[in-house]
């Protein structure tokens, strides 16, 4: 962070400035996370990615997902996933 860019050389600055100005540029530069960060969206992207993969096959796409087809059945309940 360059503050250079806010604060000209030699100035004098109150401390509530600075930070107010360290404040707003944390909140310009920090990342948000992103909805795909969701554990849960992650899942139901990878779960409809292998279904899609299988063709539509529930069976293969549990075994490329490494899990049980009862297993993988719910959470297509849970997400709402359609076939």
């Amino acid at each position: 962070m360059r503050l250079k860019q806010y604060f000209r050389e030699g100035e004098t600055v109150a401390a509530k400035e600075f930070v107010r100005t360290l404040r707003a540029i944390d909140r310009r530069t920090v990342r948000r996370p992103t909805p795909l960060a969701s554990p849960h969206l992650f899942e139901r992207r990878r779960i409809e990615q292998a279904i899609r993969n299988a063709n539509g096959n529930l069976a293969d796409a549990a075994r490329d997902l490494g899990m049980k087809l009862a297993l993988l059945s719910r959470k297509i309940r849970r997400f709402g996933l359609n076939r």
